[in-house]
């Protein structure tokens, strides 16, 4: 339980700290909640994967994993 624990907990950090913007409902405007876009601790946030579902058609790996949860 150790070992996942600390992997998801270190999987978070980055991405709180260094996600990309991501284009959320269409309205061509990418949202960025990094501390890395000048956002603080207060209103950093990590976007969920099915609110960043729309990254996928610029990153090969997001295709293979929604793809797969289609089916």
């Amino acid at each position: 339980m150790i070992p996942t624990l600390l992997t998801a907990t270190s999987v978070f950090i980055i991405a709180f700290i260094a996600s990309p913007p991501i284009d959320i409902n269409g309205i061509r405007e990418p949202v960025s909640r990094s501390l890395l876009y000048g956002n603080n601790i207060i209103s950093g946030a990590t976007i969920p994967i099915i609110s960043g579902a729309r990254y996928g058609k610029r990153h090969p790996l997001m295709n293979v994993i929604i793809a797969r949860n289609v089916k």
